[in-house]
């Protein structure tokens, strides 16, 4: 985002530390959501559509040996929760990813970094093991549904399936179920 100096017209670059919610962010490919952490020469915030975004300035040069690697497990996490969940879940699910890349910027150490993508990860698996069990409750209940809806209509129509199978196969048939 730039500014006017009214002095000489030449646009000047909006500090990090002076960015707000609801600013462009400073790629310029949208608008800031909510900000994680702020400091000066850097910024890590999450953009409109919940995804995570970080920037540093020209003086920021120090970072954490393994920053790489903290930052493609993030990316990483992202995708995945990316494909998990919408809305406002997804916009708290990664915030706490954004603090895993915030503290590995702002501490220059990977330590905490990673012991936030730990349990995260460990969060993560937990929830999907819970979103397995509820889809696995949901089919088994449709399937009894559906296994229950066509013994009653069998039942139902029995005295006509009697007629056009025969005595031998309806009894089958109700047997089968």
């Amino acid at each position: 985002m730039t500014i006017e100096d009214k002095t000489n017209s030449i646009p000047i670059q909006k500090k990090f530390i002076d960015l707000k919610v609801g600013d462009d962010d400073p790629t310029g490919a949208g608008k800031i959501d909510t900000i994680v952490i702020q400091a000066d020469g850097l910024i890590v915030y999450l953009e409109q559509d919940y995804g995570i975004s970080y920037a540093t300035e020209e003086p920021f040069t120090e970072f954490a040996e393994d920053f790489g690697q903290v930052s493609n497990r993030v990316l990483m996490l992202e995708g995945l929760t990316n494909n998990l969940y919408k809305g406002k879940k997804l916009r708290d699910i990664n915030y706490v990813l954004a603090q895993g890349l915030a503290r590995v910027l702002d501490d220059k150490d990977s330590t905490d970094a990673n012991n936030i993508l730990d349990e995260f990860e460990k969060s993560l698996k937990e929830q999907g093991r819970q979103l397995l069990k509820i889809e696995f409750i949901i089919s088994s209940f449709l399937t009894t549904g559906l296994v229950i809806l066509l013994l009653g209509v069998t039942w139902l129509f029995r005295f006509h399936l009697r007629n056009i199978l025969g005595s031998n196969a309806m009894e089958i048939v109700i047997a089968s179920f």
